[in-house]
């Protein structure tokens, strides 16, 4: 039976660590696991303060003065043991059978040194938003994109002594120019399309689009020195991607007019140094074609400015794109006023907030005030920094719950709010609008008697 090495460095952040570790401690008990924990002397205090009970994974702290993710890593498989090395970062999670998968992808293919495959990306509650399935692996993509594999990727531990360790000088790239090296020289890889490992979003994780645009300039100028490193020379989409931020970081937008000039200039002057790169101009243009099927709007980039207003607006979301009408009188409010509570319907309703306190008291005594006997009320403030707590907890007995916790925005704060009711009818109202006298009651009564709208 294949043994296992999972290596999770936590130099700074630790927020989430417990689910990390204990995604690893609840992994198949015939397994034969060691978690491999780095951190670093001064990082706080020791993971091995989370008690995560009697396990069959074997849990060691490794304290070392480490710089960078990339040594962090390779001190975690200098001392790994097992046939299989999986890394795992400290706000990621395995699902239960992820080594279970991987232990039986290995043993169906003894000749792969490496595995990767779907990934669940979750956000701070630990809730899957969307499942990732990476493209297969060839000579074409690789080049093109820099593949994201973790936290899916495993590999043999045999595949260390023949491509070496991370290389500690990346801040970026070290696991794609890892996995460039492996592909380079010959070893297979393998793909599944089952999930192996979960991605959370949270707003100091940079893979989601959050990293600042120096980061990402840096970012796209590391990948294309360790490309010209190994290959000698830079491919075109990988020129283009730093000349797409650096366009960016000047101010070029991509609807505007002058922004592709803008991309392949600043790409070229960026990798002439390197000794430039083949078919930039036709890349582009074959970039752009396939975007433009997928975002029509970039087109009107090429149209004159009167004609492209239009075509943007017959071409932009129409999500949650509401239209407002007149408030109109409620009919039937003075029927309703005598209605049994038993036979109206139960309403639950939340309030996310975030430093409005400034209406929040009139919005929620808008809610309260309606006198609606079957209503579950809930708050979600996020961690506000104004009196927004004060004017809550003045309307404490009134309300069903609320809490006052960090999200990642309205949406998870909406959908923490939910979580606590159990009604027949739910709602969100922002914290700056107000519920006209007899909506609840009105709400209640349409739904009632219009059942197949529910």
């Amino acid at each position: 039976m294949l043994s296992f090495s999972i290596i999770t460095p936590t130099l700074a952040r630790r927020r989430f660590l417990v689910e990390t570790l204990e995604s690893v401690t609840y992994s198949d008990a015939a397994l034969q696991v060691e978690h491999l924990i780095v951190t670093s002397p001064d990082a706080g205090d020791s993971p091995l303060k989370f008690d995560l009970g009697d396990s069959h994974v074997t849990r060691s702290i490794l304290e070392t003065p480490v710089c960078g993710a990339a040594a962090a890593f390779n001190h975690g498989m200098l001392q790994a043991q097992g046939d299989i090395i999986g890394c795992l970062a400290d706000d990621d999670t395995y699902l239960p059978e992820t080594l279970s998968r991987v232990q039986g992808i290995f043993e169906s293919n003894p000749d792969a040194e490496i595995i990767y495959g779907a990934i669940d990306q979750i956000d701070e509650d630990n809730v899957t938003y969307r499942t990732r399935v990476p493209r297969l692996i060839n000579q074409r993509r690789i080049l093109r994109k820099a593949p994201n594999l973790q936290p899916s990727l495993f590999f043999r531990r045999s595949l260390l002594e023949r491509t070496g360790n991370l290389d500690e000088s990346l801040q970026y790239h070290f696991w794609y120019e890892f996995a460039l090296r492996a592909f380079r020289a010959g070893h297979r890889f393998v793909r599944t399309e089952d999930s192996l490992g979960c991605k959370r979003r949270h707003r100091e994780n940079t893979h989601f689009g959050n990293a600042v645009i120096s980061d990402r300039v840096a970012a796209a100028q590391e990948r294309i020195e360790l490309l010209h490193k190994h290959l000698g020379m830079v491919p075109a989409p990988a020129a283009l991607e730093l000349g797409q931020v650096l366009a960016l970081q000047q101010g070029f937008e991509p609807l505007a007019k002058g922004y592709d000039r803008a991309v392949l200039r600043l790409a070229s002057q960026a990798i002439k140094p390197l000794g430039g790169s083949r078919n930039l101009y036709l890349t582009h243009a074959k970039h752009q074609s396939v975007r433009a099927l997928k975002y029509p709007r970039e087109l009107t980039r090429y149209m004159p400015k009167a004609v492209a207003v239009g075509v943007r607006g017959f071409f932009r979301s129409r999500l949650f794109q509401l239209k407002q009408h007149e408030p109109r009188a409620v009919k039937n409010q003075k029927q309703l006023v005598g209605e049994s509570a038993s036979k109206q319907l139960s309403i639950g309703m939340v309030t996310p907030n975030l430093n409005t306190a400034e209406y929040l008291q009139r919005t929620i005594e808008s809610v309260v005030n309606q006198n609606f006997p079957r209503l579950q009320y809930v708050v979600q403030d996020g961690e506000s920094t104004d009196n927004s707590v004060d004017i809550i907890r003045q309307f404490e007995s009134q309300l069903h719950c609320w809490e006052s916790r960090r999200d990642g925005g309205q949406t998870q704060a909406i959908n923490r709010g939910l979580s606590h009711v159990d009604t027949d009818i739910m709602a969100y109202l922002n914290s700056d609008d107000i519920l006209l006298p007899g909506s609840l009651s009105f709400v209640s009564e349409y739904f009632r008697k219009i059942p197949a709208w529910m």
